[in-house]
């Protein structure tokens, strides 16, 4: 008697620029991730519902500009780290540049 394998064939997320689909509905959040000179004190929150394409926007945002991803509770005055220190000191700018929260990552 065979044995028929299981294999997982489930591919990985694909959060590249190139995987994007731009539709009417994301234009504006595109052309925006895309100006960051146009960002309310040189940040940008996404914020939208589930499915809606943030992490995707955030992957490959992240990626091409060598950011830090941070999940949005962790921009919380009291979050820690593993290593006990803060995630986010507001009150020092030079060490987050370029903040990219990303809802749901």
């Amino acid at each position: 008697m065979s044995r028929q394998l299981t294999l997982d064939l489930t591919p990985p997320p694909a959060h590249a620029r190139a995987d994007f689909l731009p539709a009417p509905a994301n234009q504006a959040a595109l052309a925006m991730l895309d100006s960051p000179q146009a960002w309310p004190q040189g940040r940008m929150l996404l914020i939208g519902p589930e499915g809606a394409g943030k992490t995707h926007l955030a992957a490959f945002w992240a990626a091409e500009n060598g950011a830090r991803r941070l999940s949005a509770a962790s921009l919380r005055p009291d979050a820690k780290r593993n290593d006990g220190e803060y995630h986010f000191h507001p009150q020092d700018e030079k060490v987050y540049p370029k903040l990219l929260a990303a809802i749901g990552t």
